[in-house]
């Protein structure tokens, strides 16, 4: 199935490796002589292989329940000092006392995981918390063991230590190696007890240890030695009793009878032989199973050199063939592995080809023919000869890359893995090699985009699913103030500034991880808290099966850009405000200045020209109405000429401690003949004792014209209220509140009222006009004294005005 497929590939290269190391092992294993050498030499494989792992080899006597801690590697030398204060003791090379239970989970010849971690896994002589000390200080996992164990004769066992969270799940691997080991171990103790006996026992092992019998010229059996019964299990009677085929196996019954029949031939002839004679058969044992025998026959001739028997010396030889057909088989699969790999494998004897797999012809295009039997640096690219020849003559162990020649005279760049073995005592080079051409070009073009992204103007940051950094280049450190070891691992929120919404967040999220790619601008944070703008495009990384495996941001600093946006926009803003003011000023002087001014020439007129016509009476109310004229024309005047300095920032605004009740009855004053001609009465109901801290002139001119609105709009014969007080909101200011009982204003004008582009200009209760100005002015001194105002209004009920006052607390 295809999944099955990428599975394959993607474990082919750590099973490729495995094989490496097992078909090495099992080279290296054998030309060993000792087997402190062969524990040395497991543990220094398996530390190399299994990183952040501790592993220890214990030697086992059952006989004596006990065992000693031989090798320990994985762990550095300051770990093992900080181990030894810790127990009060080195613990290598000590005794201690064999768990029972461990026997059971060493002979099974598997890995087994101690579940109970280091405290089941050490002897009872260790404190508790000296055991726990070394857990926590070497930060072990999972413990795990496997016995080194042959034809149930357990030798030695492995101990596996797995630090830092990681956990062992090489189970078969260890296994085969562990298995390789203890036959090679077998073979050892079998050579040297072999060479101690034929040393100091040779003649009593020869009729001992090895079956001796003899027949005569019809090949009947005569004698069997006593150490038949040992050997097979049958009394030497009973063996004598015995036919032939009832004894060995079919295979080794065609054997012994071609040698029967040769024999009776040579003797039929005359022949004198006296070679020894070697054969490998089967014999049964008396339980019904086989046993391998190498039966040693030599022809016995009388002194007229007449043939007259055999003696044969039969040694059981069932281990050494067991042992050598697990050998064969191993190699078997180490051939079929090597066949199946990816990687080309070339074996040469001085240069000289021997071997090669199928892939090394795949690879290159050489057919076998072509291959064999030639010199290696044959089919090495001239540029990289004399490196192969100095690694060739330097017996180099390791990894480099080369160039080679192939079949269709192109060449390709390979990594090599090369180092001397020797097979059957002759001395090889094994060369495993990998096409890495594509390779070579993907890492060009990788630097090339790795440079284009490190000198990007923008800031790119890739994340991984989670939306953790994991890369960023230096772009990002330049505009943010975060260096790279400060950003990765973090998520990007520490930019956060909380201008961007969460449902911001969740959009840009709901594209990216359904594939599509999101753009936007955010408000972010430096790491120094100042402000920026980025515009982003955020996207997937996708792998070639379709998987989105990571995320990307390509960003641009665009805060220059929507500082000069604002910029703009706010110059915009004041040319709109001005162009208003201006209009504003314009018509307030062709109407609402040219009115009043044409009046008095009107009323003047009629003072100088036709004065005779009008009574006393006539004459005082024409003054009295150019009086209320001017006074009204003054204001508008002072109104636009303070409005004008505002403008133009020339207004001294100095603040000073003033009684705010005295003050407003001073305003009253001032608009109290309005107040008359209309039956209003003004309350003030502010206390006396409330001073504030302002510039009096600018809070007589906002009474004046609030007051004036006020009257302006409320119905005759109604009331107008001010009153005052501290405000519990914010502190250090007095809130002053004029209420009228007037028409109300419409909610949609609310906002307008402030706001010189959009003035609004309404007549009054009893038509009285206005100019619009006075509600703009009130705003912007108000403002001006540090204070703000407001409106709430219902539709005819009347409006309430609030503005806000520093207050002088002190006094107060």
């Amino acid at each position: 199935m295809p999944g099955d497929k990428v599975s394959y590939n993607e474990s082919l290269p750590k099973h490729q490796e495995q094989f490496r190391i097992l078909n090495q092992s099992l080279s290296d294993l054998i030309n060993l002589s000792g087997i402190e050498n062969v524990y040395e030499y497991l543990t220094n494989v398996l530390s190399g292989y299994f990183k952040n792992t501790a592993v220890l080899l214990i030697t086992i006597d059952t006989q004596l329940n006990e065992i000693e801690l031989k090798q320990v590697k994985g762990i550095g030398s300051t770990l093992v000092e900080k181990i030894i204060k810790i127990l009060g003791i080195n613990p290598v090379g000590k005794h201690y006392r064999l768990h029972k239970n461990h026997i059971n989970y060493f002979k099974q010849g598997e890995v087994i995981e101690i579940s109970e971690g280091l405290k089941e896994f050490v002897s009872d002589g260790f404190p508790t918390f000296a055991v726990n000390s070394t857990q926590k200080l070497l930060k072990i996992n999972k413990v795990y063991t496997i016995g080194i164990n042959k034809d149930e004769q357990l030798f030695a066992a492995i101990h596996f230590f797995a630090l830092n969270k990681t956990e062992i799940s090489d189970f078969e691997f260890i296994e085969s190696l562990v298995k390789q080991t203890g036959i090679v171990i077998q073979r050892i103790l079998l050579r040297n007890e072999l060479s101690k006996s034929e040393e100091k026992y040779r003649l009593l092992a020869e009729n001992i240890n090895d079956v001796i019998l003899s027949c005569d010229i019809h090949f009947k059996l005569t004698y069997v030695s006593n150490s038949v019964e040992t050997i097979l299990g049958y009394t030497p009677e009973e063996f004598l009793a015995f036919k032939l085929e009832d004894i060995v196996d079919n295979q080794s019954l065609k054997i012994l009878n071609s040698a029967i029949s040769d024999r009776i031939a040579k003797t039929k002839n005359h022949v004198i032989d006296t070679h020894i004679k070697l054969w490998e058969i089967k014999v049964k044992h008396k339980d019904g199973q086989y046993l391998w025998f190498e039966i040693s026959t030599n022809p016995l001739y009388n002194k007229q050199n007449e043939y007259i028997g055999i003696v044969s010396v039969c040694r059981n030889i069932t281990d050494r063939k067991k042992t050598q057909e697990e050998l064969n088989e191993s190699q078997a699969r180490y051939k079929i592995l090597t066949d199946l790999t990816v990687e080309g494998i070339i074996i040469h004897e001085n240069g000289i080809i021997v071997d090669v797999n199928p892939s090394a012809l795949k690879v290159t295009g050489y057919t076998r023919d072509q291959i064999i039997g030639k010199n290696i640096l044959n089919f090495i690219h001239p540029d990289s000869v004399e490196s192969v020849k100095s690694k060739i003559s330097n017996k180099f162990s390791g990894i480099y890359e080369i160039s080679i020649l192939c079949a269709d005279n192109s060449s390709l760049v390979v990594e090599i893995e090369a180092r001397n073995v020797f097979i059957e005592s002759k001395e090889y080079r094994v060369v495993a090699f990998r096409n890495i051409s594509e390779r070579k070009i993907t890492e060009k073009e990788i630097l090339t985009l790795s440079t284009a992204v490190k000198q990007s103007p923008a800031s790119i940051v890739i994340t991984d699913l989670k939306g953790n950094i994991e890369y960023v280049n230096p772009q990002f450190t330049k505009i943010t103030g975060y260096s790279y070891d400060e950003a990765t691992g973090k998520n990007p929120r520490i930019l956060k500034s909380g201008y961007t919404s969460p449902e911001e967040y969740e959009e840009l999220w709901k594209i990216i991880t359904t594939g599509g790619m999101w753009k936007g601008e955010f408000h972010n944070k430096r790491k120094d808290g100042t402000l920026y703008w980025e515009l982003a495009t955020v996207s997937p990384i996708i792998d070639e099966k379709g998987k989105i495996i990571q995320y990307i941001a390509v960003k641009e600093d665009i805060t220059a850009r929507k500082e000069a946006e604002d910029a703009l926009k706010f110059s915009e803003k004041e040319l709109k405000r001005a162009n208003a003011a201006k209009d504003l000023f314009f018509s307030i002087i062709a109407h609402d200045l040219k009115g009043p001014v044409g009046n008095f020439v009107q009323f003047l007129e009629l003072l100088t020209e036709k004065s005779s016509d009008y009574s006393e009476s006539e004459k005082d109310d024409i003054i009295k109405t150019l009086f209320e004229l001017s006074i009204k024309t003054n204001n508008l005047l002072d109104d636009l000429l303070l409005w004008s300095r505002i403008q133009m920032n020339k207004i001294d605004l100095t603040p000073g401690v003033h009684n705010l009740s005295q003050m407003l009855n001073s305003s009253i004053q001032i608009v109290s003949e309005n107040a008359k001609k209309k039956n209003i009465e003004i309350i003030n109901t502010i206390d006396e004792n409330l001073f504030f801290y302002a510039n009096d002139t600018s809070v007589k001119t906002i009474f004046r014209n609030l007051l004036s609105n006020a009257i302006k709009f409320s119905h005759r014969s109604s009331q107008v209220l001010i009153n005052a007080k501290l405000n519990s909101l914010q502190k250090g200011f007095i809130e002053v509140a004029i209420t009228d009982n007037g028409v109300g204003i419409p909610k949609e004008d609310i906002d307008k009222l402030f706001k010189i582009e959009t003035n609004i200009s309404t007549y009054g209760t009893e038509k009285e006009k206005g100019t619009g100005l006075g509600l703009i002015l009130c705003k912007e001194l108000v403002e001006k004294n540090g204070g703000k105002i407001r409106v709430e209004s219902t539709i005819g009920k009347g409006s309430v005005f609030y503005f806000l006052l520093p207050a002088n607390q002190q006094i107060s």
